[in-house]
């Protein structure tokens, strides 16, 4: 895993394990490098390499979209990013999304920071403001 530092992480919640906050433009090609490892793409609606100028565009889009809601999950105890989880494609009639979760580093898969996201994120979701 990379040493990421950063002046200020923003931090929105956290469970035990890891910490939940906003999409960062400075970890755009560490997002991209994830996007383009398949093995951790696979489950996802991917079709195959990003350049990271594709990346950094989609970045833009998703920033400004109100029917995604990202977050780049980091290890809790080093702040270090390892993987992010979004809601996409949110209907606010119906009170719906699509939940997904992405572990990007390698060596942070099997430890329960899935299982713990997903119970943050499902427990945040009533408090989206469907309007």
């Amino acid at each position: 895993m990379e040493n990421i530092k950063s002046k200020e992480i923003n931090i929105n919640f956290s469970g035990k394990l890891v910490s939940l906050g906003p999409l960062r433009s400075d970890l755009v090609p560490l997002y991209n490098r994830w996007n383009n490892d398949f093995q951790t793409t696979k489950t996802l609606a991917s079709t195959g390499p990003v350049i990271l100028e594709e990346e950094i565009a989609a970045f833009k889009q998703i920033s400004q979209n109100k029917n995604f809601l990202f977050f780049t999950i980091y290890e809790k105890h080093t702040l270090q990013p390892i993987g992010n989880t979004f809601l996409s494609d949110i209907n606010y009639k119906n009170r719906t999304a699509e939940f997904n979760i992405v572990i990007g580093e390698k060596d942070s898969r099997g430890k329960g920071y899935g299982t713990e996201v997903a119970k943050l994120v499902l427990d945040y979701s009533p408090n989206i403001r469907f309007t």
